[in-house]
C-alpha cells in the first residue's frame, strides 16, 4: 500500500495521515481485525463485505488511551477498529467529516467510552450524554477516545473542521 495513496484516502485536507505514519503490516491489530472481519464474513451473511479489510495489504496499530485499548487497521479502502469493551466497526474511506464520524461505544459498570475514527485536520471531538454531561478528547493517530466516568447514553458528537466550521451530529443509541 503506497503511503500517498493511503494518505489521500484517509485524510480530509492534509498531506499525510497520522495513522499511516504509525501503522505497519506486522502489527498485532492487523491479525486481530483480520480474524474478526473474516469471522463476521463467515457468520453474519457477508456483513464484512460492506466494509472491511478484504482488499489488503493491511496495516494497523494499537492505541491505548483513557483505559481503552483500540486496534485500528486499514487497507487503504476501508478502516476498521475495535476495543475490548465496545464492538468492532468499519468505515469506507475517505471519510467525509461534514457528514459524520464513524464511532463505536462501549460501557462497563463504571465507565462509557466512545471511540471515533477522525480524519486529519480535526484535533478534538466532544460527546454529550443524554443527561447533558459533555466530555472532550484529542484526536491522535486518527482516533479519539472520549471517556465518561459512569455508564451513560451518548446522545451527540461535535467536532470542528480545519476551516473552523463546527459540526454537531446526534448519535443513534448509546
Amino acid at each position: 500500500m503506497a503511503g500517498t495513496a493511503t494518505a489521500a484516502a484517509v485524510v480530509s485536507q492534509s498531506g499525510t495521515s497520522e495513522l499511516d505514519a504509525t501503522a505497519r503490516p506486522d502489527a498485532p491489530a492487523v491479525g486481530t481485525l483480520n480474524r474478526l472481519i473474516h469471522g463476521m464474513n463467515d457468520t453474519a451473511g457477508g456483513l464484512a463485505r460492506e466494509g472491511g479489510l478484504l482488499d489488503g495489504p493491511v496495516r494497523g496499530t494499537t492505541i491505548q488511551r483513557d483505559g481503552a485499548t483500540v486496534d485500528v487497521a486499514t487497507d487503504g479502502k476501508d478502516v476498521c477498529w475495535t476495543f475490548e469493551i465496545g464492538s468492532a466497526a468499519c468505515a469506507n474511506l475517505p471519510i467525509d467529516p461534514k457528514l459524520g464520524l464513524p464511532t463505536t461505544i462501549g460501557s462497563d459498570e463504571q465507565h462509557t467510552w466512545l471511540v471515533a475514527f477522525v480524519p486529519d485536520g480535526i484535533t478534538e471531538i466532544a460527546a454529550t450524554s443524554a443527561t447533558g454531561e459533555r466530555r472532550s478528547a484529542p484526536a491522535k493517530t486518527n482516533v479519539a477516545v472520549v471517556k465518561f466516568d459512569q455508564p451513560v447514553e451518548v446522545q451527540s458528537l461535535e467536532w470542528t473542521l480545519p476551516d473552523g466550521e463546527t459540526i454537531k451530529r446526534p448519535l443513534r443509541g448509546g
